[in-house]
């Protein structure tokens, strides 16, 4: 057998590529959520799961771009002034000598790397 069926390819897909996807589209995936400012429907992607007795449902449009910038600014400021961080390498843990490098992007590997910090690492 020839060794070039070793190699792993797969299709790289781009937003045109999402927006006309047949499956995408016969899962009704992409929802449509008003923005008044922009005086338009824009289609945003929908849920990750389809539950019969509980929906996930959008409450509203994504935030713009810096619109709550001074609110969250305000908040920060409010927990940095009643919270003292400790360092990772003072709290210890039974993980502390533990040195982790998380590349990963979907749930489960970020939610591993969480736990591994709360240890210490």
């Amino acid at each position: 057998m020839p060794r070039w069926r070793d190699v792993l390819l797969v299709p790289v897909s781009d937003m045109s590529d999402l927006a006309k996807s047949v499956q995408l589209a016969s899962r009704e995936f992409w929802t449509p959520i008003s923005h008044s400012e922009l005086g338009t429907d824009v289609m945003y992607p929908g849920a990750f799961a389809r539950f019969s007795e509980t929906p996930i449902r959008y409450s509203g449009r994504p935030p713009m771009l810096g619109e709550h910038t001074a609110e969250l600014l305000a908040e920060s400021q409010d927990r940095s002034e009643t919270r003292r961080p400790t360092d990772p390498v003072e709290a210890g843990g039974p993980l502390a000598d533990l040195k982790v490098l998380d590349l990963s992007w979907v749930y489960a590997g970020p939610a591993a790397t969480r736990y591994l910090s709360d240890y210490g690492a």
